[in-house]
């Protein structure tokens, strides 16, 4: 009678003889299944990377790791326990979610390079700011993409709202110094009010560049200004 025994599939049930099982347990149906949907899913990831790699638009980038990020809860999580793939759906979504998370900073880091380069050569405050304060609206867009970075991005715009501040401080200073030069007490005073009220109304704390904020009032009084707290 031992020989006749049936076992139950480890995933739908049907009773076959034990030879009849693979080794983790599937029927010849269920292994195909299973073996097939991994396939199907591994098949669309090498896909999706080959667009990854050459794509230099990140909207599209981002958008195929989502799609790979999402597909292993359908393809993949049913067939965990089964040993189709070395790790699990999770394991899978968790380093392809860091992947992602890196990129982005990647992609913000090099976007902040060229918005610095445009700044460098541009002749006018609002052109120079400009190019940098573009990737405030990227920033927001690209927060709700990462996962484990978003303290990171965050900061990053912070970085970018301070980078704009030194451009700005910068001006205020070379219009102040310049109008000094020219004996213009009123007008140097006026810009170098403006630098001090950036400095103390920024995203910095005072403490960490109070010898910038002390020359400023220090050059504000010697041209008869008055400092107000």
């Amino acid at each position: 009678m031992g020989l006749f025994t049936k076992t139950p599939c480890s995933k739908c049930g049907d009773e076959f003889r034990k030879s009849k099982l693979h080794s983790n347990g599937l029927c010849e149906r269920c292994y195909f299944i299973g073996e097939n949907s991994t396939y199907e899913y591994n098949r669309a990831a090498t896909d999706s990377f080959e667009i990854i790699r050459k794509s230099k638009n990140i909207d599209t980038i981002l958008g195929r790791y989502d799609y790979i990020i999402d597909s292993p809860e359908t393809h993949l999580k049913p067939w965990d326990d089964y040993g189709f793939n070395s790790l699990t759906s999770s394991e899978i979504a968790k380093i392809l979610e860091k992947e992602k998370d890196e990129l982005i900073i990647e992609h913000l880091n090099l976007e902040f390079e060229k918005a610095k380069e445009k700044s460098l050569i541009a002749q006018t405050l609002a052109s120079k700011t400009n190019p940098i304060l573009k990737l405030i609206p990227k920033v927001k867009e690209l927060l709700p993409y990462s996962t484990f970075n978003k303290d990171e991005i965050e900061k990053f715009r912070l970085f970018v709202d301070h980078a704009v501040n030194r451009i700005k401080l910068d001006d205020f200073l070379t219009k102040a110094k310049k109008s000094e030069f020219k004996g213009n007490k009123n007008k140097a005073l006026d810009n170098y009010y403006e630098a001090l009220f950036l400095l103390r109304n920024d995203n910095i704390d005072d403490s960490k560049q109070s010898q910038e904020i002390s020359e400023l009032e220090s050059k504000i009084k010697s041209l008869g200004g008055e400092i107000k707290v």
